[in-house]
């Protein structure tokens, strides 16, 4: 976020975009999961074990029958 607000003048002199965009970053709702090698992976809130194996791992989840 910091990197965002500093180069603000590059993305927009509209001081309402700009609001826009700070109170996006504040108040976005994700969660960030590691994969085994630490890898982050951003889900949005709600998401679950299975939108995280299809984000980290498409080839694998295809194959999936459970989780756990």
């Amino acid at each position: 976020m910091n990197d965002t607000i500093v180069n603000n003048n590059l993305l927009t002199t509209d001081p309402i975009a700009f609001q826009n965009l700070v109170s996006y970053e504040l108040f976005e709702n994700t969660i960030t999961a590691y994969t085994s090698d630490l890898h982050p992976i951003y889900l949005p809130d709600g998401a679950t074990i299975i939108d995280f194996t299809f984000s980290a791992f498409p080839n694998i989840a295809h194959n999936m029958k459970k989780a756990k």
